[in-house]
C-alpha cells in the first residue's frame, strides 16, 4: 500500500502562488511546478488530462471534519448522477499533484487548508490546469473550497461546489 503523506511547500509572492514543490517519499515521486515554466514529476514534464467529460476518468474528492454531511452528500449525489467515478486519496496535496500529472480528471473539496493546498495549486496551474480563486488572504487562516481540473472540465466541477469563478 502506498503512503498518502507528503511534504509540500508553496511559494507565494505578492498574493499569488508562484511555485510548488511536493515530495512523496513513500511513492518515490517529486512534483515541481513554477508559473510560466511548467511542471514536472521526477524531472519529466507533466500536464493535466485532455479529458473533456466527467465520466472520462477518475476524480478525487477530499473531505474535512469541518464540513458536515448536509454539505457533502448533495455534492456526491450530483457527481454520481453525472456518471463520475471517484476516490478519496487522503491527501489534498497529492490529489492536486495527480491532477497536474493527468492521472486524475480533477479534485474537489469543500474545505482545504492552505498548508494542504498551496504547493499543489501552483503545480496544477503550472501544468496547464485551472483552479478556482482559492488562494486568498482568508484562505491562509480559514481554508476554502477548491476545484481543480483541466480547463475543459473546470466549469462543471466548479458548478458542483457552487463556485462562480
Amino acid at each position: 500500500m502506498l503512503s498518502s503523506w507528503c511534504v509540500s511547500i508553496g511559494l507565494a509572492q505578492d498574493g499569488r502562488l508562484e511555485a510548488g514543490f511536493l515530495a512523496a517519499p513513500g511513492r518515490d515521486e517529486i512534483f515541481v511546478g513554477q508559473r510560466g515554466h511548467g511542471a514536472t514529476l521526477n524531472g519529466r514534464p507533466i500536464s493535466v488530462s485532455a479529458s473533456t467529460s466527467l465520466d472520462d476518468g477518475l476524480l478525487s474528492i477530499g473531505m474535512s471534519p469541518r464540513i458536515g454531511a448536509d454539505e457533502i452528500v448533495p455534492m456526491f449525489d450530483q457527481l454520481l448522477r453525472q456518471g463520475v467515478v471517484y476516490y478519496r486519496e487522503g491527501s489534498g496535496a497529492l490529489s492536486l499533484a495527480y491532477v497536474a500529472a493527468g492521472r486524475l480528471i480533477g479534485y474537489l473539496e469543500p474545505h482545504l487548508n492552505s498548508w494542504d493546498g498551496a504547493a499543489g495549486v501552483a503545480i496544477v496551474e503550472a501544468a496547464g490546469g485551472q483552479v478556482n480563486d482559492w488562494f486568498r488572504p482568508d484562505t491562509l487562516r480559514s481554508g476554502a473550497p477548491i476545484a481543480a481540473a483541466p480547463p475543459a472540465l473546470y466549469p462543471q466541477l466548479a458548478k458542483v461546489l457552487g463556485l462562480s469563478d
